[in-house]
């Protein structure tokens, strides 16, 4: 393992950029076969120099906890709702999440799934509101409901500059979330189209199995304009609850991984694709003592 060049004190390490620390090329290397240990991991490790019982997860915690006091980005947010709704409001054994999940030209930042479908779309206070009425757009034609997540100084202008259907949760400085205004449900402003556009070919296959008896009528060429065509000629509550529970299956492939990771990885988790045998090395990297990485 190689050694990070350190000097002699015990205190942490200046915070500051963080953010790769938890972006997806950082958690990947988690899985990875080390020869030595990744730079942003060897970087973490450093939050728990002088903590010699210190895990590498108890390391990420600590260096999440420094990253959201300094500035909170994207992941913040996004790992805030995972948590919340995930592991606090439902359950990993009844709901599920999928992140970073395309609806027609937008990029939906989180997508929570527990029968129903709700699309969060954040806007740290990086962002401004410029686009918001294009992603709502999107989001309403694929997800039954739509919700705009903002700290709490915000929470009345995204209110202002959204429908009163879209569902407005502010975050305070302490993390808490609160609901400034309910998303309202939506089914009839989901289109058959963008609902197809969220689906691999074998989820829409499943859902029209499911749903019409359906099986494949069509050469590979054709095989997505008859499917579409199959799709869209079904009632749309049918077709939503079986794109849903398709959905939820992609995202609970991850929830055995996203339960045995830190609070501070648990977004990733569900962002991230990973193997068997990837997951457990994830899962006994996480256990490793932090300092031992800097030998």
């Amino acid at each position: 393992m190689s050694a990070l060049s350190v000097g002699a004190s015990k205190a942490p390490p200046a915070s500051g950029n963080l953010a790769p620390v938890f972006g997806r090329a950082s958690f990947r290397s988690l899985g990875a076969k080390w020869e030595s240990a990744p730079a942003q991991v060897l970087r973490v490790a450093e939050f728990s120099r002088g903590c010699p019982t210190d895990t590498l997860a108890d390391a990420f915690d600590k260096a999440h906890a420094i990253e959201s006091r300094a500035a909170r980005r994207e992941y913040y947010f996004k790992n805030l709702i995972v948590s919340r709704m995930i592991f606090g409001r439902h359950s990993p054994r009844t709901a599920a999440a999928l992140l970073e999940l395309r609806a027609g030209r937008s990029i939906a930042d989180v997508v929570i799934l527990n029968g129903t479908s709700t699309a969060y779309e954040i806007k740290t206070d990086f962002d401004d509101f410029t686009r918001l009425p294009a992603q709502i757009s999107d989001y309403a034609k694929a997800f039954e409901r739509v919700c705009v997540v903002v700290s709490s100084n915000r929470a009345q202008a995204a209110a202002a500059a959204t429908p009163e259907w879209v569902g407005v949760t502010s975050v305070n400085r302490r993390g808490q979330m609160t609901e400034v205004r309910a998303a309202r449900g939506g089914l009839a402003r989901i289109t058959h189209r963008s609902l197809f556009g969220l689906l691999h070919r074998s989820e829409v296959l499943e859902v029209l199995a499911q749903s019409a008896g359906y099986e494949i009528d069509a050469p590979p060429a054709r095989l997505w304009s008859r499917t579409l065509d199959v799709f869209s000629s079904l009632p749309i509550q049918d077709v939503q609850q079986g794109a849903v529970a398709q959905l939820a299956l992609r995202g609970k492939r991850a929830a055995s991984l996203a339960g045995s990771v830190p609070h501070s990885l648990r977004a990733l988790a569900y962002d991230v694709p990973v193997s068997g045998p990837t997951r457990e090395r994830i899962i006994r990297r996480l256990e490793d003592k932090a300092e031992s990485l800097l030998l």
